[in-house]
């Protein structure tokens, strides 16, 4: 059984951290090779508490009730040292504080004009664009309707009904302002 070097690092038949493997687990011959021993190995647990991690009285620490079973990096075994949060005190619970990602971190809007006032200067100005392309369509219409008739009458009411859009949406800013401050007034 013991024919091979190490595989997995550890030092063959050697205890906890020494020898490669966890606080008392042993380094073991495993099926086809080396390994630590999964858990506590009854050759390897010396002097020191077990199980790592639990206070005394519980899961069979070797402890004493207001002790809790730490790792020892130095011997590699692990002791008891005093915790308080290992006494039959209640510990306080803390308050629950959401996750930082559902806090919200936007905009705070407390009044309707930061909403209207952003979208009316989109529309006003998106309206214009569109009012100045329309000019331009139809200008060029005109330029290569080539004297028929037809498509020259067609050019020009597109062209005239690009200006008078144009101009509605010019006013339209100057009509509702009258209407709102009317109706703030009554």
């Amino acid at each position: 059984m013991e024919c091979c070097p190490a595989l997995s690092g550890c030092t063959p038949n050697g205890c906890g951290v020494g020898a490669g493997c966890a606080p008392q687990e042993k380094c073991i011959y495993l099926t086809d090779h080396w390994g630590c021993s999964f858990g506590w190995h009854p050759d390897c647990l010396g002097s020191g508490c077990t199980p790592i991690g639990e206070c005394g009285g519980e899961g069979g620490s070797d402890c004493e009730d207001i002790d809790r079973c730490v790792f020892d990096e130095v011997s590699g075994v692990g002791i008891c040292e005093t915790d308080d949060s290992c006494s039959n005190e209640p510990l306080p619970i803390p308050e629950p504080t959401p996750p930082p990602s559902a806090v919200y971190r936007g905009p705070i809007i407390d009044r309707i004009e930061k909403i209207i006032n952003p979208a009316v200067k989109m529309l006003y100005y998106g309206g214009l664009a569109i009012g100045v392309f329309f000019v331009i369509l139809a200008g060029y219409s005109l330029m290569t309707s080539e004297g028929d008739p037809q498509r020259t009458k067609a050019a020009q009411e597109q062209l005239t009904a690009a200006i008078v859009g144009i101009i509605f949406i010019l006013l339209s800013v100057t009509i509702l302002r009258v209407i709102i401050n009317e109706i703030i007034q009554m």
